[in-house]
């Protein structure tokens, strides 16, 4: 699970993860995550698991990359991150929709007629909703 950071014992702005071993019903304690939050109160993030059939799950988390005065008005430049180790690291990253406003984002991995597997991400753009599907080749070894 990634959850905002704020409120936990580093003060750096960074995003927190914990893991689970058992199905959700119990989890590790929080830890530091690489990834920042876009500002000081911290933005709800998409996160969507990609198993591979010959190969380690992907973990996908989108989120504002924002800017680095910490306000709200820098909810911009939304960036989807890729894991290849369970979230401990995201060392591969992909700027989505422009570098506009972005908010809140959710996401669902989606099956292509052609038998591809695509993220579709939806976030908000004040006043309204963008939506877009993104290939996953970028996240790889």
């Amino acid at each position: 699970m990634n959850i905002r950071g704020n409120g936990f014992a580093w003060s750096d702005q960074h995003r927190a993860s914990a893991w689970s071993t058992d199905d959700g019903t119990t989890f590790s304690a929080p830890v530091r995550c690489p990834l920042r939050e876009p500002d000081k109160g911290g933005c709800s993030a998409g996160l969507v698991a990609l198993p591979e059939a010959n190969g380690p799950t992907r973990l996908f988390l989108s989120e504002p990359a924002g800017g680095a005065d910490g306000g709200h008005e820098n909810r911009s430049s939304l960036t989807l991150h890729c894991s290849l180790d369970g979230g401990v690291s995201f060392p591969h990253s992909l700027q989505v929709g422009k570098q506009r406003a972005a908010g809140y984002s959710a996401m669902r991995v989606v099956n292509t007629t052609e038998g591809e597997q695509r993220i579709l991400i939806v976030w908000e753009v004040p006043p309204t909703q963008q939506a877009e599907f993104v290939e996953t080749s970028w996240c790889s070894r």
